[in-house]
């Protein structure tokens, strides 16, 4: 019987990821099977999943607190298939909070534990450092300051293997169709709305996100702007808040990559999306909404990064100016985005500082490396195994 993964994953991003690093292994080992917590995209790729838990994100900590018992459900479910199944490694891919426990209950039934795209403690809650230090075995970095930064808090098994979000990205063509029709229009400029892949995200930020859209439409002649939705859900979320505010707005479902490649600027909830933008070189200011308590009192305490958004903080200066907190900062938004429309010297000094880290950063092969490490450095097959694949 060959080699069994289990794989806890709980949001869009990380089904992505999964089904990915999941391919890569079934390369190296034909005979691998799959099981676990994840998406339907991780399904296609062949995992049996025991739920579906990317379908069902859970957002903030009244979020969490409501979510407990169903957690512990899944988590009874999980236990029964690690004792009955005795995988040769548990792969967790972010999702803090719940994969603590995952990872606590796995190092207890004696399974090797591998944190693939690792929660950045190292910018918030660095206490849970210790978590990882006593519950992980190994850490696949993908940020490339991480290993570092992990191995300096005793983590000595943790590598860098780069973001599988180019991974991706490198697989997806563009919907030539749209993108010819969307020329048609031939509007002087285009602006792209991101509102995040989770609807609780949408909820806090469109509306926010349609009242800039109104103030770029008055400093801007002939401009396009288009909300890039991440599904129905989120579609129907943005065409009911454009008529509560009287701002008509194009919404597309499943055109992020083309809406991106086809913009000038974006305005983005904070999230991995910004290394898209960063891919399509696309400029764009980042905004996450958070309540008063979180802007003045937990932030500051937990918080121990200058930045929140991805790019940034590869950059490790400011390239997508950012808005967190509670304040509608859709006018001074708006400025930031008009003046990058209408200045095109401006623009370009943002999108250069954007090429020259897209070249040090934005390569796919982090699955394909994660897959090589868990091979060799996990499972520690020898050779003339790894080369059967």
């Amino acid at each position: 019987m060959g080699n069994r993964f289990l794989f806890s994953v709980g949001e869009p991003s990380g089904d992505i990821h999964g089904a990915n690093l999941i391919r890569a292994l079934r390369r190296r080992l034909p005979d691998a099977t799959f099981t676990g917590l994840g998406g339907p995209l991780m399904k296609s790729a062949g995992c049996d999943l025991i739920f579906p838990l990317a379908d069902h994100p859970i957002m903030g900590v009244g979020g969490a607190l409501r979510a407990i018992p169903f957690l512990i459900g899944i988590a009874k479910q999980l236990e029964e298939e690690i004792r009955r199944e005795k995988p040769a490694a548990v792969i967790l891919i972010d999702y803090p909070g719940f994969n603590w426990h995952v990872a606590k209950l796995s190092k207890r039934l004696g399974v090797p534990v591998v944190y693939y795209v690792p929660p950045q403690i190292w910018a918030w809650a660095t206490h849970r450092v210790r978590k990882m230090r006593k519950f992980v075995d190994h850490v696949l970095c993908s940020l490339p300051f991480e290993d570092t930064w992990f191995k300096s808090h005793g983590i000595e098994q943790a590598s860098y293997v780069g973001h599988p979000f180019f991974d991706d990205l490198k697989t997806k063509t563009l919907d030539d169709r749209f993108v010819e029709e969307a020329n048609k229009i031939a509007p002087i400029k285009r602006v792209v709305l991101l509102p995040g892949s989770r609807s609780a995200e949408a909820r806090l930020n469109t509306r926010s996100l349609l009242r800039t859209a109104a103030k770029i439409r008055s400093a801007v002649p002939n401009v396009q702007i288009d909300v890039a939705a991440f599904n129905e859900k989120i579609e129907q979320l943005v065409h009911r808040v454009s008529k509560e505010e009287g701002i008509p707005i194009d919404v597309h479902v499943g055109k992020t990559r083309e809406l991106i490649h086809l913009a000038d600027a974006a305005v983005s909830v904070s999230g991995s999306v910004s290394l898209e933008l960063l891919y399509f070189n696309t400029p764009s200011v980042v905004v996450y909404h958070v309540n008063w308590f979180w802007q003045k009192i937990f932030i500051p305490i937990m918080v121990h990064t200058p930045y929140v958004t991805l790019v940034n903080l590869l950059a490790g200066r400011r390239i997508f100016p950012e808005f967190i907190g509670p304040q509608d900062n859709s006018a001074t938004i708006a400025g930031i985005v008009s003046h990058w429309l209408l200045n095109e010297e401006e623009r370009k000094r943002t999108t250069d500082l954007m090429r020259k880290l897209k070249q040090l950063y934005a390569s796919p092969g982090a699955s394909d490396s994660a897959a090589r490490y868990i091979v060799e450095r996990v499972l520690d097959l020898p050779v003339e195994i790894k080369k059967a694949a």
